[in-house]
């Protein structure tokens, strides 16, 4: 058992906790001098990622420089934007790491630091997934914002009511009103960016009555489900499907007809290139199973000779 203060221990478990990243001030409090420091460097058992913080001998890895632009930043600094996002599984590794600190810095090659007062959260301390959806949503398409917050809400990283008191917090969101809708659509069970595209530009554009998302008729969720009318309607995220999965869709298909259920498929050509064709003949199919109902025209069926809805 080490003794209760060391300072090799110290320094090995610090470096190991912050992915073989230290910063000057540190090796000052172990006790390690500026000499020393030098030395290791020279002898190339250290390398000085950047001034002012150093890495023991190893490859770069995207954590190392994490905890570099932390180090460089202050004790209150927190990781933000597709950092967070990336620390939260949410989002691949960014190049530029952003940093949130109420220190004022200049900008360094691969690191860019915000001033701003944030609350962290984990070992490595970004912020939290709420905040951070919020943070992404200016910089995200509308397509891209969905995927990042359905994903957030399938694996149950945070919760509608939480990305909504968020938003209250913030009077001057950024895009405050495509984030609303995309928080409405996920509290609907929205999952995906096709979804998405269906819900607003389809369903709720035309007046269709509000499906079931993700319901399991005993062969596998399905994207939309009329309950009442008993209609169907899968979305396809890829246009062209082969092998294995082209044969699931074509069976569960196969059997949702056996069961009197109406299946229709719709992918991205489809539901972004024409909704209004779609919303037409997901109309008709609800129609024909004893929907009362009247689809609306939309905007862009008004502006499009021949459309039937």
């Amino acid at each position: 058992m080490p003794p209760a203060w060391s300072p090799t221990y110290d320094f090995l478990a610090l470096t190991r906790a912050q992915s073989g990243v230290i910063s000057r001030a540190q090796c000052q409090l172990l006790g390690i001098s500026t000499s020393t420091v030098r030395r290791l460097i020279d002898r190339g058992w250290w390398a000085s990622l950047v001034p002012g913080v150093y890495q023991l001998s190893g490859e770069t890895t995207w954590l190392a420089r994490a905890w570099a632009g932390i180090l460089m930043a202050g004790p209150d600094a927190v990781l933000g934007g597709e950092a967070a996002a990336h620390l939260h599984g949410l989002r691949p590794e960014p190049f530029e790491i952003t940093v949130y600190s109420r220190a004022q810095l200049v900008r360094v090659p691969g690191w860019r630091f915000i001033r701003s007062q944030r609350q962290g959260v984990g070992a490595l301390p970004r912020t939290r997934v709420a905040e951070t959806i919020l943070d992404l949503a200016g910089d995200l398409r509308a397509e891209e914002l969905l995927a990042v917050m359905a994903d957030a809400l399938v694996r149950r990283r945070v919760t509608p009511e939480r990305l909504r008191m968020a938003l209250a917090d913030r009077p001057w969101q950024r895009q405050r009103a495509l984030v609303a809708e995309v928080i409405g659509q996920t509290k609907r069970g929205v999952r995906s960016p096709l979804e998405g595209r269906y819900d607003r530009d389809v369903e709720v554009a035309h007046g269709l009555p509000v499906g079931t998302r993700q319901k399991s008729l005993g062969h596998g969720d399905s994207d939309v489900l009329y309950e009442a009318e008993r209609v169907i309607v899968e979305l396809d995220g890829r246009e062209f499907h082969s092998g294995s999965r082209l044969v699931r869709d074509r069976e569960r298909d196969n059997q949702h007809l056996l069961l009197g259920v109406t299946p229709l498929r719709f992918g991205w050509i489809e539901v972004a290139g024409d909704p209004c064709r779609v919303a037409t003949l997901v109309a008709g199919a609800l129609t024909a199973a004893g929907w009362t109902g009247v689809p609306t025209p939309c905007p862009r069926c008004r502006r499009v000779v021949g459309k039937s809805v």
